[in-house]
């Protein structure tokens, strides 16, 4: 029976440890553990508020007179025709004449025209039928001015009065 002492103390012996250990009194606190693994990133949060405007800039200094291009009174000129023939092609089918004028450069800036000339007295009968600007379109820069003549009674081969006149102003690239 010797052995059941030792059996008997030693279960007596883990009850008390046992009960030691899950008391409520606790030690003092150990040191730190190393530092662990870094987390995965969160959700990136919402865009913040707009800030302030920042100041306006400093003015720009004036642009040369006319906007660089067309700078003075002394480039403006006019082109003038007088006169339709059959035998220059500006009489068509004995039936109606007609030129289109344009400036001396194609960059050159083009002001109205003008159509005139007629004759419904004696002799030979003609009228200005159409007087308009060529180009134009959707935004596009006015190219020429076109003048038309119609005969009352066709088929004739000249309009000696009918004249046509388109003003331009000549370009200057950035004003010089």
């Amino acid at each position: 029976m010797k052995r059941k002492v030792p059996v008997l103390r030693f279960v007596i012996f883990l009850v008390a440890l046992t009960v030691a250990a899950c008391s409520t009194q606790t030690g003092p606190q150990g040191p730190a553990g190393p530092k662990g693994d870094t987390g995965a990133q969160g959700v990136q949060g919402g865009q913040g508020v707009p800030g302030q405007p920042g100041t306006p800039g400093p003015a720009g200094d004036a642009g040369p007179r006319g906007g660089g291009f067309y700078t003075s009174p002394s480039d403006a000129y006019c082109i003038t025709r007088i006169g339709l023939f059959a035998a220059d092609g500006g009489i068509q089918a004995g039936a109606s004449g007609f030129m289109t004028l344009q400036c001396s450069d194609p960059a050159d800036l083009v002001l109205p025209g003008s159509c005139t000339g007629q004759n419904l007295g004696t002799g030979v009968q003609y009228y200005v039928y159409d007087s308009s600007p060529v180009g134009g379109l959707n935004g596009s820069p006015l190219t020429g001015w076109f003048c038309g003549w119609a005969f009352v009674a066709p088929p004739q081969t000249t309009m000696d009065a009918a004249k046509g006149t388109i003003c331009c102003i000549r370009y200057k690239d950035g004003g010089t």
